[in-house]
């Protein structure tokens, strides 16, 4: 439980810093399709972020 909370603001900055390189116009265009913002994120931003959240995720595995 300590590793976790040691590692957690870590993580949450990389991840922060990941998600803002997802360009807005492609969740824009996702909502034009008639995506939900569920939808949108599910279908098109996590797919883009998945290096983003696995280097997070090796890269707190490591620290602990």
């Amino acid at each position: 439980m300590i590793y976790a909370l040691m590692n957690l603001p870590i993580a949450l900055l990389l991840l922060k810093s990941f998600f803002d390189d997802v360009p807005k116009d492609v969740d824009e265009a996702a909502m034009i399709d008639g995506a939900t913002r569920f939808g949108a994120m599910v279908r098109i931003i996590f797919p883009i972020a998945v290096p983003g959240i696995l280097s997070a995720g090796i890269f707190a595995f490591t620290l602990s």
